[in-house]
């Protein structure tokens, strides 16, 4: 018992069963205050964790989302979210209620702006191939903001702006940049994709010269990038064979 429970809610029990001070118990007294003494356990439990839950509800069901569309020319649309987003953890830690109505926010709020703006939503035309870039505003840097960028990129598909969110339509990664602001926005710049095949190899070249980069030094990504041009290989595949080179 005194493993389980404290000297003070055993005593509270026996009191409440006229048992304090005595010295022994029948079996039947025993698994009574053992009883109880879960029931109670049990029962604060659930008041601390319904009580907890509301005053997170509160907070999530009061948070409000801004949302807005700008054309800045027939390919290219700014998409701003304002309000507050939440970590992976956060979002993780929240019960089915919670998570709907977090999305159902910043959904709603999607809605709301294409019901004002009639000439905006006239203007999607559910582009069929793009590149995505984000710039994430938080008040602290954070490990990951995949959860937001997925509920972000829904209304995207929602209201008509691109075709879908899988690969085809997005053929590249989407990028992203995290920045540290006293005020939390998600802002995505999307670029529709004309030319397809020649804009994606332009774009699988930029990656790769960014890897190089990430890999090497300014004077060895460069000996790559050249060695590559003249081998008459791509850069990924030319760093993929000499990886390959100096494990044989």
């Amino acid at each position: 018992m005194s493993e389980k429970f404290t000297k003070r809610e055993i005593n509270s029990v026996l009191k409440e069963e006229g048992l304090l001070g005595v010295n022994c118990m029948t079996s039947a007294e025993y698994k009574k205050v053992i009883n109880k003494l879960h029931q109670k356990k049990r029962g604060d439990y659930f008041k601390k964790a319904t009580k907890q839950s509301s005053k997170e509800f509160r907070i999530l069901r009061d948070t409000s989302y801004s949302y807005s569309v700008k054309f800045v020319d027939d390919d290219i649309a700014v998409i701003t979210l304002l309000g507050q987003h939440f970590s992976k953890n956060r979002v993780n830690s929240m019960s089915m209620r919670e998570k709907m109505v977090y999305k159902t926010r910043m959904k709603d709020a999607a809605k709301i702006f294409f019901m004002k703006n009639r000439d905006v939503a006239k203007k999607c035309m559910k582009w069929d191939r793009v590149k995505i870039f984000y710039e994430i505003y938080n008040p602290r840097s954070r490990d990951t903001n995949a959860t937001d960028l997925k509920i972000f990129r829904d209304t995207f598909t929602i209201n008509g702006i691109i075709l879908d969110d899988n690969r085809k339509v997005i053929p590249i990664l989407p990028k992203q940049k995290e920045i540290i602001s006293p005020e939390y926005k998600i802002v995505a710049t999307i670029t529709r994709i004309k030319n397809g095949k020649e804009e994606e190899a332009l774009m699988k070249i930029e990656e790769s010269l960014e890897m190089c980069s990430a890999l090497f030094s300014p004077e060895e990504a460069q000996t790559v990038i050249d060695a590559a041009a003249k081998s008459g290989v791509s850069i990924d595949e030319f760093i993929y064979k000499q990886i390959l080179a100096k494990r044989d």
